[in-house]
């Protein structure tokens, strides 16, 4: 994999870029991008799927970010470490099929993409998805070229990751089926076991993920369902594929251009002999179906995927984000210089390595530049240079006071919360913008439980927010509004966010016992709510959990009435009829003796569902 001149030097420029766009963004970016906190805050609960999307890009990000808590760094290494193993890929496949140079002009030329440059330190599902997808299609050639079971193995192994970390990697499932049934090659493959093992060895990967979308309700799907939308208007048939097409042009357009400039005074279009590169040529086959096969591999993983979404697109209108075609070109410089028999550089190779070494510190000065004059031209922070780590400061500042450690949950506004959560000690749990069908490991009651802070930032929302907190969790004391200045020394008007604080409360009686122990007359409903004598209320209430609540039964909460009264039959009859919420018999004995009274509510009243 590594020997050669070639591979070497390869090598050393991945590695080169590995190590510039993960210092790069770490030193000159304050805060974590949008995504990338979005990555670690699910990442945190290693769940088996999240409401957007599937888990492996935050598992990824949970790893890394455990290498050095509150540092940024290790999330840019992860992204980084995916993109080089994308470029890995295409050279495993290119120094196969074409000689040397031309392979290595097909990696290199992806540098001028900036899907592998000025994205990269955003590490998100994209990121993952395209790695997987480099993974399956390198793996599959070589299943099919080899025919050894290891290939086929690992090519499903990708493909069940590439679910894992994005659903579009069925767009490359259906690029694989169409080789598989309508070349001649890919025929010929249903007579190895190689088909039957990618397929089930991806479904037993993402086996465990669709299992948890169905016991979820699908909010992946309904997720993907509402971004992408559908029509307004007849225009947007048109005008939604014709922006994404136009966008995949100016993203992979300028590689596939440097390919046809670095080969264009030696492409000829007499066939390519299989003795220039490392395919064993068959001396059965005097058609050339070695490259016949390997074109029309490359075209269909390469093409079908766009093809699809286009059409997908113009027929339902449905808007398509520039970013979801990051996986589908990674093979397009690759497959362009197959097609044109590209077998020799116009210029020096010497010129190669040092002409894409300049193109690669070019976008890094535009990243460094943009990042950096940002704020100055636009007058406005960006999302990296949020005040993450300072407001995280003044939170973990107010608990303290009466607090030891960090707060067990920070619920509020995604991206607000999801900051402070990352840069506190320990990274907090975070109720993602008070919802629980966001936050599918969190709510209410769970909240209430464990208590923690709510943070959000002053705004036109800022009252009607407050509102909500007031009449969701009437505990919660509101602190004084902090003012912290944006990771920029240009003139930008500092943030205000709001803080409430709510302390735990004492986890309630199950009414399983409570039924059990009553009929027994054995219970004292409060000396497992409040074990302090001092403390006891005097009544209880049933309130019935609210539809965002992982409870499908009543709860116990405390309300006022009076202490001690010994209660009556008429009282106790009508406390059993409204927790069963059916009338009592009308010859029923009445309660069983008991050794002592029980303290009795004078009324028993339902709480209005939340």
């Amino acid at each position: 994999m590594f020997e050669g001149k070639y591979s070497r030097i390869l090598l050393a420029f991945l590695l080169g870029h590995l190590v510039v766009w993960t210092a790069i963004p770490a030193m000159i970016q304050p805060n974590l991008p949008l995504d990338c906190i979005e990555m670690a805050i699910w990442g945190h609960e290693w769940q088996l799927g999240y409401y957007k999307h599937p888990p492996l890009p935050a598992w990824i990000a949970k790893a890394f970010s455990s290498l050095s808590d509150n540092s940024e760094w290790p999330i840019y290494l992860a992204s980084q470490i995916c993109t080089v193993i994308t470029m890995w890929c295409v050279w495993c496949v290119a120094r196969v099929i074409t000689p040397r140079p031309i392979a290595a002009l097909a990696v290199v030329s992806l540098e001028l993409s900036y899907y592998f440059t000025l994205t990269t330190p955003e590490f998100n599902n994209n990121i993952v998805s395209r790695c997987c997808w480099a993974i399956t299609i390198s793996s599959l050639f070589f299943g099919v070229l080899r025919q050894q079971p290891r290939y086929w193995m690992l090519a499903g192994l990708g493909l069940g990751l590439g679910m894992l970390s994005k659903y579009d990697t069925a767009l490359l499932a259906m690029a694989i089926l169409g080789f598989a049934l309508f070349t001649q090659k890919g025929r010929s493959c249903w007579r190895t076991s190689g088909p039957w093992l990618l397929l089930a060895i991806s479904l037993v990967v993402f086996l465990p993920h669709l299992i948890w979308v169905a016991a979820n309700d699908f909010p992946t799907f309904r997720y993907f369902l509402a971004r992408s939308g559908g029509s307004k208007n007849w225009f947007d048939h048109l005008e939604h594929p014709s922006k994404f097409f136009i966008a995949q042009l100016l993203a992979i357009g300028p590689s596939i251009a440097s390919c046809w400039w670095w080969t264009r005074r030696h492409n000829q279009l007499s066939a390519v002999t299989l003795a220039t590169s490392n395919i064993d040529p068959d001396p059965h086959d005097s058609t050339g179906s070695h490259e016949l096969w390997i074109r029309q591999y490359l075209l269909l993983v390469t093409l079908v995927p766009c093809g699809f979404v286009l059409l997908l697109s113009l027929i339902t209108g449905a808007k398509i984000l520039t970013m979801w075609g990051a996986p589908m070109w990674t093979f397009a410089p690759l497959t362009f210089l197959v097609v044109t028999r590209a077998h020799h550089l116009s210029w020096k190779e010497q010129q190669l390595w040092p002409s894409f070494t300049v193109v690669s510190l070019i976008f890094v000065a535009i990243f460094t530049t943009q990042r950096m004059a940002s704020p100055y031209v636009l007058g406005k922070g960006s999302r990296v240079n949020f005040p993450g780590e300072q407001l995280a400061q003044e939170i973990d500042r107010i608990w303290a006071r009466n607090h030891t450690g960090s707060p067990p949950i920070i619920a509020g506004p995604w991206w607000t919360a999801g900051n402070v959560a990352f840069y506190l000690p320990g990274q907090s749990r975070v109720y993602v913008d008070l919802d629980p069908e966001k936050s599918l490991w969190l709510n209410d009651q769970a909240f209430l439980s464990a208590g923690g802070m709510i943070v959000w930032e002053a705004g036109e929302d800022a009252d009607d927010f407050a509102a909500q907190i007031k009449a969701r969790f009437p505990n919660a004391q509101f602190e004084p509004s902090v003012i912290v200045n944006w990771s920029s020394s240009s003139d930008i008007a500092p943030l205000q966010f709001h803080i409430a604080m709510l302390e735990s409360q004492p986890a309630e009686l199950p009414l399983s016992d409570a039924f059990s122990r009553a009929f027994q007359g054995t219970l004292d409903p409060f000396e497992r709510l409040y074990p302090d004598p001092d403390l006891t209320p005097a009544s209880f209430a049933i309130q019935q959990a609210t539809p965002t609540s992982d409870l499908n039964r009543p709860r116990l909460l405390a309300i006022d009435a009076l202490p001690d009264q010994t209660a009556s039959e008429e009282n106790w009859l009508r406390n059993v009829q409204l927790l069963f919420d059916q009338p009592v018999p009308t010859d029923f004995a009445g309660p069983p003796s008991q050794e002592r009274p029980l303290r009795q509510a004078s009324h028993l009243v339902p709480e209005t569902p939340r």
